[in-house]
């Protein structure tokens, strides 16, 4: 039985089929609903599932997969919005919130054909679930769309079956109402696209992980890139980097505690690079799925059923033991492993050294040829649920892979020392390439000034003087402290790339009170890499880079909101923002010649 449960498994793991309910089970890795198009993230799948079938990838001790997931394909989104009147929608959303755009969508009915194919897929399947949305220019190459649209996890395991389906019907319903949510198409206005031009397929896709107790989430979630654009010592751009959570991945592509190496060199850690600095970074709280709320109806707030716990949950519920580390406060030491005596910590030391899931092996064997096979630098999304115990076979799955943009480098960028000693803003932690001029206006935040629990007060100021800008024509220079475009308020400014949509470059500054790394793989980041918004990271801390502060604080601003800390800023002379992306240092300076 086994020998043929392996053979069946082998067969149909890398074939794309047509949905067919009489012959769906779990040996069927990718079926569609549907003859339109995948979407960007389908196409994605479908190429990992091409690369995987050469049997070229294989590492000892891994196996690397792509997790059961059924496509509705674009037709059915078109159909929908045909046989619902729904495409009067992409002219009318302006005028309609959000909350009306879903109850829009709601009142449509699918065709009697696809509730049925969908309850035939919940048949076979009762594991947890992830809705997530695959449109026609989701993950192109300069346009990612990343995070725009709505992805739905649903625990699926309420008894009834018709509750299972609505609940699946709703979730399709809200990514394919996400379309022309107002983040959406704020985001479309900034590309050369329409929003009526937009098509959605949906990913339905077996949730990687495992349940403990009213939880369910994987050990490990992570984004790797095949291009570093911040090495560190002795480490090349194209060696890649990774960075990696307990828990679901919002931890990552949201911009919350994760750690971050390089597959080549996974034992060099910055941010683990002493004791004190293991205890400050190590990740203290991590993202699982609900299951006790198994009568949620999906809705605007797409994650009402996710719980953000401390991570001392997955230590006492034992998923965490393949990757903790224990801290001895007797001889100031760390060691691998779960000790009776000591403090846990979330190290990853144990995945590191390859002991649990070779991983570095296999993020170095699998972007070089993802990158070759899509003729790009590449991203991926990736989750595993690791067993315990020595010499077992852990399970990689790939859950998104996307083009990563990277700029042409031809352009020559010269930062000599005159430069350098008059710049406003210096940095050796840059990203980005080339000469961005004509920047008049500085919208900054003090972190002397500012007031860390106001982040979310400061985004929507923001906002609004974004949307001046846009109405004037007008570009900027965001400089601010922590993390900018960071889900966790407390890290930084939690924007979205609509809210800056005007910014060429942004600087990150260090909070007074604490020293925040760059969220390299999250969503956010992604974008501003795509729209070749330059990035500085100047950490005076860290002797990473300096902001000239008494020189801002001499301008006369435009005006000033949240008690003086923000402050719009006109320069006499348009700033020039120069970065080398071949150093990965960068300046901005201002004068009329540049």
């Amino acid at each position: 039985i086994d020998t043929i449960t392996t053979y069946l498994r082998q067969i149909q793991r890398h074939v794309i089929t047509d949905f067919n309910g009489d012959t769906y089970d779990r040996f069927v890795a990718f079926a569609r609903i549907g003859t339109g198009s995948l979407g960007g993230k389908g196409r994605g799948l479908a190429f990992m599932h091409k690369l995987l079938a050469g049997g070229n990838l294989e590492v000892p001790n891994a196996e690397i997969t792509v997790p059961q997931t059924v496509v509705l394909a674009s037709d059915v989104f078109e159909e929908f919005l045909d046989q619902n009147d729904l495409r009067r929608l992409a002219l009318e959303a302006d005028v309609l919130a959000d909350t009306e755009i879903l109850d829009e969508f709601r009142s449509g009915r699918f065709h009697t054909l696809i509730r049925g194919q969908l309850g035939e897929f919940l048949e076979a399947n009762n594991d947890p679930i992830a809705v997530r949305s695959s449109s026609i220019l989701e993950d192109s190459v300069y346009q990612p769309f990343a995070g725009v649209y709505a992805t739905i996890m649903l625990p699926n395991s309420h008894p009834s079956l018709d509750v299972r389906l609505a609940q699946l019907l709703e979730a399709v319903k809200t990514v394919y109402a996400s379309t022309y949510f107002r983040h959406s198409r704020a985001y479309i206005e900034t590309t050369p696209y329409r929003v009526e031009e937009e098509v959605m397929a949906v990913l339905i896709q077996r949730l990687v992980g495992r349940r403990w107790g009213n939880r369910f989430y994987p050990t490990i979630s992570g984004v790797a890139s095949s291009y570093n654009f911040y090495p560190f010592g002795n480490m090349r751009s194209e060696d890649g980097v990774a960075q990696i959570a307990l828990g679901l991945g919002k931890s990552v592509v949201e911009g919350f505690e994760a750690l971050r190496f390089s597959p080549s060199s996974p034992q060099v850690l910055p941010q683990f690079s002493s004791v004190p600095d293991i205890l400050r970074n190590a990740q203290r709280r991590f993202y699982a799925l609900d299951m006790s709320r198994d009568d949620v109806i999906p809705s605007l707030e797409q994650d009402a059923n996710l719980v953000h716990l401390d991570a001392t949950e997955a230590i006492s519920d034992g998923s965490a033991n393949t990757i903790v580390s224990t801290y001895r406060r007797s001889d100031d030491r760390i060691s691998s492993g779960l000790s009776e005596v000591g403090t846990p910590l979330i190290t990853f030391a144990p995945v590191l050294k390859g002991r649990t899931l070779p991983l570095p092996e296999i993020l170095t064997r699998l972007l070089p040829a993802c990158a070759e096979g899509l003729a790009s630098p590449v991203e991926m999304e990736f989750a595993a649920d690791l067993k315990p115990g020595l010499g077992r076979i852990q399970t990689f799955n790939v859950l998104q892979l996307r083009p990563l943009v990277v700029e042409d480098m031809n352009v020559e960028v010269h930062l000599d020392a005159e430069s350098i000693a008059k710049a406003l803003v210096q940095s050796d932690v840059a990203l980005g390439h080339g000469r961005r001029e004509t920047i008049s206006d500085i919208i900054m935040i003090h972190p002397g000034r500012f007031d860390r629990s106001k982040t979310a007060q400061a985004a929507a100021i923001i906002e609004n003087l974004n949307l001046k800008l846009r109405e004037e024509g007008r570009h900027c220079v965001l400089i601010g402290p922590g993390r900018w475009g960071s889900r966790d308020p407390w890290l930084g400014i939690p924007v979205t790339w609509p809210q800056i949509s005007t910014a060429r470059a942004i600087v990150e500054a260090d909070f007074q009170d604490l020293q925040v790394e760059p969220s390299l793989g999250s969503h956010f980041f992604h974008t501003l890499t795509c729209f070749g918004v330059a990035f500085f990271a100047a950490h005076e801390h860290q002797q990473q880079g300096m902001i000239n502060w008494d020189w801002f604080d001499a301008i006369e601003p435009v005006e000033t909101q949240l008690d003086g800390c923000i402050r719009h800023l006109r320069l006499p002379h348009a700033a020039h923002v120069l970065v080398d992306g071949a150093s990965g240092r960068g300046i901005i300076v201002e004068g009329d010649d540049g």
